[in-house]
């Protein structure tokens, strides 16, 4: 017992680093975003942010809405599978369908911007169109961090979340949900 102890305490050291190490990546991100941010025209922008803007919603409700009862169906055959032939051990787990009232929080929960930024940052200077790709990548980041915290707010009354692990050995996804309320202080 004390070796799974100590192998846990191992696995929360290990994961404090790296949510460390991923702080600082995020404030020098952000530090590049506060140099580059006052060369930007949003007025200018406007029309780009817009149809990006529109064209990362409807993407994201697109992979929602097909790929999570793509998966539902999946997880339903083979938990079906699973129990008609009595396995008692399986190399990986089942997976479990995912609740349907769960899909406006995983829309809302998936729109974050710092890989864009980074990428977009990353483009060579002798671009021509650059500072217009800088504008717009701004402009839908902030569009969806600020909707991201202003839209998961009215979701507090989350439906009924299962107990027990998703996956055996991985956090539940009431664990899940939960510290994501705490991280947008959502009671």
């Amino acid at each position: 017992m004390d070796a799974a102890l100590a192998c846990q305490s191992k696995r929360v050291g290990a994961d404090a680093v790296w949510e460390f190490i991923a702080y600082l990546a995020n404030s020098f991100l952000f530090l590049l975003i506060g140099i580059e941010i006052g060369e930007t025209h949003f007025k200018n922008s406007f029309p780009s942010i817009l149809w990006a803007l529109v064209g990362v919603i409807v993407g994201r409700v697109l992979m929602i809405y097909t790929l999570i009862p793509l998966h539902d169906l999946v997880a339903r055959r083979l938990e079906g599978r699973a129990h008609r032939k009595q396995e008692t051990q399986r190399f990986l787990p089942l997976p479990h369908s995912i609740p349907s009232t769960w899909r406006p929080l995983l829309v809302l929960s998936g729109l974050r911007g710092a890989l864009s930024i980074a990428l977009v940052l990353s483009l060579p200077t002798i671009l021509s169109q650059r500072n217009l790709l800088i504008d717009t990548v701004f402009g839908v980041v902030l569009v969806t961090l600020l909707g991201q915290g202003l839209g998961l707010r009215p979701m507090k009354a989350v439906p009924a979340l299962p107990k027990q692990a998703v996956y055996p050995g991985r956090a539940s996804a009431h664990f899940y949900v939960k510290t994501t309320q705490r991280r947008f202080h959502i009671d």
